[in-house]
């Protein structure tokens, strides 16, 4: 017998001087990227610290595929029903797509996706946790590839903007149609924020514990970014120059990476 599963549930750093035409270059001594000389590390470091970050970024892949709990509870039939939701939605519109339609893409009959969803409203929710694994996933993807808590930045919000500039992106259908009100209730809500802020900060704790970020509060820093995140969703037009993957990895490396390098006195 099918449920319903509808609804709702509930050692600090130093400054280090910048240089004006290389914005990242502010940022290697203190971060340990290329801030040793190759000869200063033995050949059982390097194959630890690879060890180690191989098995950091398989943790962190893993993290981003299973942080929504009422996503991870679903059967496999209903998660196909929320993608069918999600893609249909980003291809052709809230509006324009039908629990027919998504019953069709789903390969299931229109009466399962009634039964075990309600609404078409009620998808939308799960659409939107499913499209953030799915980015979350690709970020933590572009994170694996990383050298040091700089470049990962630049790489991971290369890799989002990436997707917020995609032809058929699932926030932009929703940010013009008559669920606009689910978008922004999942942008603002608790759960949008705690979900983000723990992924990111499972990111900053790693590069503190391999010594290449100072003492601070990761759950700060990593809320941070998620409001930056949050804002860029919600209306991604204006100013800030970020044409393409490379502007992305530069504004990156210029204006986010300090963030990870707060003042020690605050002030």
């Amino acid at each position: 017998m099918s449920t319903q599963v509808a609804g709702r549930s509930g050692g600090r750093l130093r400054p280090v001087s910048a240089h004006p035409e290389d914005p990242s270059s502010a940022y290697p001594a203190a971060v340990g990227e290329s801030a040793r000389p190759v000869s200063a590390r033995t050949r059982t470091g390097e194959q630890h610290s690879n060890g180690e970050n191989h098995s950091t970024a398989t943790e962190f892949l893993a993290a981003a595929g299973t942080t929504w709990a009422d996503l991870a509870a679903l059967d496999a039939r209903s998660r196909r029903i929320v993608d069918a939701a999600r893609d249909c939605f980003a291809e052709v519109g809230f509006e324009e797509t039908t629990m027919v339609r998504i019953a069709e893409l789903a390969g299931v009959g229109v009466a399962t996706v009634y039964r075990r969803f309600g609404t078409k409203s009620a998808l939308v929710r799960y659409a939107l946790m499913a499209e953030s694994q799915r980015v979350g996933l690709i970020m933590a993807e572009a994170v694996r590839r990383s050298a040091g808590p700089v470049s990962a930045l630049a790489e991971m919000f290369a890799a989002f903007v990436s997707e917020a500039r995609a032809p058929r992106l699932l926030t932009r259908s929703l940010r013009v149609s008559s669920a606009a009100g689910e978008l922004t209730s999942f942008l603002t809500g608790d759960e949008f924020i705690e979900q983000g802020r723990a992924l990111v900060a499972r990111f900053l704790s790693h590069w503190q514990r391999r010594g290449e970020l100072g003492d601070f509060d990761t759950d700060v820093v990593a809320e941070l970014f998620v409001r930056l995140t949050m804002s860029f969703i919600s209306n991604p037009r204006g100013v800030l120059p970020l044409d393409d993957a490379a502007a992305a990895r530069q504004f990156a490396r210029r204006f986010l990476a300090p963030l990870l390098f707060p003042h020690p006195g605050g002030r």
